[in-house]
């Protein structure tokens, strides 16, 4: 589909001696606590591929992203050398999750919550940072920043500090009145 540019976060991953990983520690090197595993962050803008999308994905162009206090603190590290940021990340890593866009392209099933109709190009939009599953049972109980799957967009999974960001439809909110 093409390239594109983006501001990516790269990391060592060196958990600290006193830091007892987890499962998903372990199994995918994404953690809760970012600022006890990850070493050495540098920024880097790089080209990427445009994302493909699936049935029930949108494609934003993004026109505009906020620098948030928390991509700050991804980039920033301690007197060891571990990032500033607390909290659940994966690197390498597009930052960026304030953002608003245009719609490029949606999927087949890509439906806009509000109108019952599929997203349409050019329509802008914005989206939600955190990526719940919806079946898990913290997700069923009311809590989705507890999913036993959470990703957040540009902290474990890539972000909007680039040209194209993909996000699921029911993550999507269309900022048309």
């Amino acid at each position: 589909m093409g390239k594109m540019k983006t501001v990516t976060l790269f990391a060592d991953w060196e958990p600290k001696s006193d830091f007892k990983l987890g499962l998903k520690d372990v199994q995918g090197k994404l953690t809760y606590l970012g600022n006890k595993v990850w070493k050495n962050p540098i920024l880097k803008i790089m080209e990427k591929d445009i994302p493909e999308i699936g049935l029930t994905e949108v494609l934003i162009k993004v026109k505009a992203c906020g620098i948030c206090g928390s991509d700050v603190h991804m980039a920033q590290s301690d007197n060891e050398g571990y990032i500033w940021y607390p909290g659940l990340t994966a690197f390498p890593c597009s930052l960026g999750h304030e953002f608003s866009g245009v719609v490029a392209k949606a999927g087949e099933k890509a439906i806009n919550k509000r109108t019952g109709k599929k997203y349409e190009e050019g329509e802008p939009v914005t989206s939600e940072e955190m990526l719940w599953c919806g079946a898990c049972r913290p997700c069923a109980d009311g809590y989705p920043n507890h999913c036993e799957a959470l990703q957040e967009l540009g902290f474990s999974c890539d972000g909007a500090f680039a040209e194209y960001v993909k996000v699921d439809a029911k993550y999507t909110w269309s900022l048309e009145e």
